[in-house]
């Protein structure tokens, strides 16, 4: 049955409370416009249109929540979604999961999100561009747990050459599914629109409404594959449930799975119109599950070996971490272990499944392969997906009479994790104390999977004569929050020097977490306290796709926001070469308080320099009141020509991409991280010089070697930047002045604004 919805629409700088009225439960049809993403719901899921009424707030405001009593998870229909500049949505649900949307892949898509768990769903837009905006007109949802909520999706390829597809269809008849696929070689034998109105639409037709389809070769044996579009699009009709006429790729959503249909009989080579339109399709997906159908596989053991021709959808699609492909053209079975698209077994690559069983005679298998988990030549038979929000299980359901069947069951590659869990990072990855000093860190711990708890801290390894004190022990956290503790390190005067490898450790129950920091102890003429931190730099002594950082250090890993798995940044690092390039960045002393200066520490990376100890020589250091290169804006202390390089240590961090998102890939130790300490300049050294307000540091590096050198931005764990980041670079030959801006992985990211590491050391009045 079909609604007329009342939409709500938010231009950039407005907001409004949401109110939902009850609306008809119905599958509301979308239009079959290019840029639209049919969402098919569950067997039982709910459907709802939205009536809002509309009130002004505050851009950042949140709009409030759309709420559905006795819902178990919520599911949002986006009419239109336009973002621009570094502008983003967010959507957090009461049941602690959150997924946030940014970049201009998103904009002019009509789409639905993946289902958030929870009766309730928050929208908060962050807008600062008023030609920013969204529309939402439905929300589907269900009573039933998300991780209990299936949907099945039945198909096959190489279909109908006589009455053996009556056979399959009677199959597909009775798993009754919410939605079919082909996977080409539909009607023998040349795809004609009289072969498709013979024996494909007496038996297969039934299902054409819900059919999702694709061409093979022999479809192609018509020109332009017209009978094919003709049948499913209609007679002269550009596009329809087929895709576009001469195309014939186009995407699809069933509950929280991405189903993309694509055409291996045109071009797909890299940067063909295909293959670059499915990576913009991949990049604009936010379902944690996805799958691919065409007609030729890319490995094969029957009548045919492989097309390598579609190599470089598989790139594209193992790029963004899909699941599934399901292929046909050898007419018999075969199914592979997950790979790479190199065809070397991977526990993060795709599962192709040959499924050329749908009627058409059969070729015989031949070879072997080292993926190959099981085949048949000899049984008619469909595919029968059973999909969830976290996985699938596939299985070939035989014809009647027929005995032979096969089963697989896997978790998909960016499915959420359901497991009660916690992590542990400690903050900063090194630490540095005098004799008689003291030094602040923090240690931070996020649930997953809604654990919630008491965990306990402790630490271990420290030397003799440093001691520790923790803000809070044990913490209490909340299911799927973040929660963290001080810590403070304290050395005596006659504490042991030398570096050492401290060992932080986080026990809940039958949890337990470890994380590790570098603390460096040295002999001095006085304590030398840190009283301010820019941020973290370390992400941990693992990255994300589980690789351990060398004995004794940490990595720091580009990130990307929590719940994006299209996007990170990708910048290691920012030109800090003194004589080319000077970066900045602020602090603020509180209200009430001075602050004696007494050093500061900064960041920097040479590519590829294995020296044991440091390449940097020298570095320059202002103090600025004010923005540097604003009007109004003072130099405080400091000039471009004296050495202020005291000293320069191995901070035991390295540098990484992000090692998942939006490709995996291995890290590297190329970029060793050193932390260069700066003096203060003689005339703002002074007791309590910084009195309370907004102060820039600037700074330039030199190496041994006087090439170029970087400074890595901050690393916030799940974020890829932080509130009001706001770091410059100086651009020395031009005098321009220039945000730091991570560009972002893959090109068509959104810059994001970025902070940079430093310490204080001094004392507090």
């Amino acid at each position: 049955m079909k609604t007329k919805l009342r939409r709500f629409v938010s231009p950039g700088f407005t907001g409004c409370p949401l109110l939902l009225a009850a609306a008809i439960a119905a599958v509301l049809p979308l239009s079959a416009g290019a840029d639209s993403v049919p969402q098919l719901p569950e067997d039982t899921a709910l459907v709802k249109t939205l009536e809002v009424p509309l009130a002004a707030m505050p851009m950042t405001a949140p709009l409030g929540e759309i709420c559905e009593p006795g819902a178990r998870w919520i599911r949002v229909g986006f009419k239109a979604l336009d973002l621009r500049g570094y502008d983003a949505l967010t959507l957090t649900s009461s049941g602690g999961d959150s997924y946030t949307f940014e970049g201009k892949q998103w904009n002019g898509q009509q789409f639905s999100s993946r289902a958030l768990r929870g009766d309730c769903v928050q929208i908060q837009p962050w807008f600062g561009d008023r030609h920013s905006r969204f529309e939402l007109d439905t929300i589907q949802y269900g009573t039933k747990a998300l991780e209990e909520t299936t949907v099945t999706v039945a198909g096959a390829g190489d279909i109908c050459s006589g009455t053996d597809c009556r056979k399959t269809a009677d199959l597909i008849r009775a798993i009754n599914p919410v939605a079919v696929f082909t996977a080409g070689d539909n009607a023998y034998s040349n795809g004609t629109l009289a072969e498709y109105n013979g024996n494909y639409n007496t038996y297969w037709g039934p299902f054409k409404n819900y059919t999702h389809p694709t061409p093979g070769n022999h479809e192609y044996n018509t020109s332009g594959a017209s009978g094919y579009f003709d049948y499913f699009n209609g007679s002269g009709i550009s596009n329809g449930i087929a895709g576009e006429r001469g195309k014939g790729y186009y995407s699809w959503d069933v509950g929280d799975w991405h189903f993309i249909a694509l055409n291996s009989n045109i071009s797909m080579s890299a940067g063909s119109a295909q293959e670059t339109w499915l990576r913009s399709n991949l990049a604009a997906n936010s379902k944690p599950c996805t799958a691919a159908v065409w007609h030729h596989p890319l490995i094969s053991r029957g009548n045919y070996t492989g097309v390598s021709g579609v190599a470089p959808l598989w790139r594209a699609l193992y790029d963004y971490k899909a699941d599934l492909i399901l292929v046909g053209h050898d007419h018999n079975y075969q199914r592979y272990a997950k790979a790479n698209p190199s065809l070397v077994a991977a526990a993060d690559g795709i599962r192709q499944i040959l499924i050329g069983t749908g009627g058409r005679a059969f070729y015989p298998l031949s070879g072997t392969h080292a993926l190959l988990e099981k085949a048949n030549a000899n049984t008619f038979g469909v595919l029968k997906l059973t999909l969830s929000s976290s996985g699938y299980t596939a299985d070939f359901v035989p014809v009647a009479g027929s005995t032979f069947t096969d089963t697989v069951s896997a978790s998909c590659n960016k499915a959420v994790s359901t497991t009660p869990d916690f992590t542990l990072a400690a903050t900063p990855a090194s630490q540095s104390l005098l004799r008689g000093g003291s030094a602040t860190g923090s240690l931070a711990l996020a649930s997953s999977g809604g654990f919630s708890g008491a965990v306990t801290l402790s630490l271990a390894g420290l030397p003799s004569g440093v001691t520790y004190a923790l803000g809070t022990n044990p913490v209490s956290l909340a299911a799927n929050a973040t929660a963290s503790s001080a810590l403070s390190l304290n050395a005596s005067s006659s504490a042991s020097t030398g570096t050492y490898t401290v060992t932080v450790n986080a026990v809940s129950g039958s949890l337990s977490h470890s994380s590790t920091f570098a603390l460096s102890v040295s002999a001095g003429s006085g304590p030398v306290t840190q009283i301010y931190s820019n941020g973290p730099l370390s992400s941990g002594a693992t990255t994300k796709n589980g690789t351990a950082a060398p004995s004794g250090t940490t990595w720091s890993e580009l990130q990307n926001d929590s719940g994006s798995s299209t996007v990170s940044n990708g910048s290691f690092g920012f030109s800090a070469n003194g004589s080319s390039y000077r970066l900045a960045d602020d602090f603020t002393v509180p209200s009430g308080q001075s602050w004696t200066l007494s050093g500061i520490d900064v960041y920097t990376y040479k590519t590829g320099s294995s020296a044991a100890s440091s390449p940097f020589t020298a570095a320059t250091l202002q103090i600025y009141h004010g923005r540097p290169g604003d009007s109004g804006s003072t130099l405080v202390c400091g000039n471009t020509t004296t050495n202020m390089l005291t000293g320069s240590t191995d901070a035991r961090l390295y540098r990484a991409a992000n090692t998942l998102v939006p490709s995996a890939l291995t890290p590297d130790t190329t970029r060793r991280l050193w932390r260069n300490r700066l003096a203060i300049p003689g005339s703002c050294s002074g007791a309590g010089a910084f009195v309370a307000g907004t102060y820039w540091i600037v700074w330039g590096t030199t190496d041994s070697a006087s090439g170029a050198h970087y400074t890595p931005s901050l690393v916030i764990p799940g974020a890829r930047t932080r509130s009001g980041a706001n770091a410059r670079q100086l651009n020395v030959s031009s005098g321009a002045w220039a945000t730091v801006n991570d560009s972002g992985k893959p090109d068509t990211a959104a810059d994001v604004a970025q902070e940079l590491p430093f310490e204080i050391h001094g004392s507090i009045q």
